[in-house]
């Protein structure tokens, strides 16, 4: 077992930059952003203070074809989290679902402040508890800004298609500091 939290953020390959492209143009075209409402109680994710530089989001419908890739590669991404990146655990080795996709848009002077993915929103009805693992897909990199900073200290400027999956609980803070030129697009897939 591994004992230095660094070592369960996996990084790897998600989308071509041609598929990254692709959900891009399906999103824009999609057309239905809304500002990230850090207030609500509803959507409220654990971050650090009260943030006053926001995002956008955005979901598409499960029976998308954007959807439907996706969580093929999902499917993929979890088993090999589990089977092979930490495969010396034998304790943990199976997941049960998975969320929708959660697209996140950041133009110029936005970001997200410092929070872990302690989300509950996604887990209500019929669904009960919280994730165990995050999937962070990057579907751009041409922007300025916007690096993804894990502990804080440790930076990482993922590149199009680049996934980071690590457990989605208080030992891993994160924070996507603010983009300074261009559009940062990308999503997040809830494991539980």
């Amino acid at each position: 077992m591994r004992k230095n939290l660094e070592q369960y953020i996996q990084h790897t390959s998600f989308f071509t930059k041609e598929e990254s492209f692709l959900v891009i143009q399906e999103l824009e075209n999609n057309n239905s952003w809304r500002e990230y409402p850090y207030n609500s109680p509803k959507d409220n994710i654990c971050v650090s203070e009260n943030p006053d530089i926001a995002y956008y989001d955005c979901r598409l419908p499960e029976n998308h074809f954007v959807s439907k890739m996706i969580q093929d590669k999902v499917r993929v991404s979890v088993d090999n989290y589990i089977n092979k990146f930490i495969g010396d655990m034998p304790w943990f080795s199976y997941w049960t679902g998975n969320s929708q996709a959660h697209y996140i848009k950041y133009p110029t002077g936005t970001g997200m402040d410092t929070h872990c993915d302690h989300v509950r929103n996604q887990f209500d009805g019929t669904r009960k508890g919280i994730p165990i693992l995050s999937l962070l897909v990057s579907l751009n990199d041409d922007y300025d800004g916007g690096e993804l900073l894990f502990f804080e200290a440790d930076i990482i400027k993922p590149n199009t298609g680049d996934c980071l999956m690590f457990p989605s609980n208080f030992l891993y803070p994160h924070k996507v500091q603010t983009v300074s030129g261009g559009t940062r697009y990308s999503f997040v897939v809830w494991i539980w």
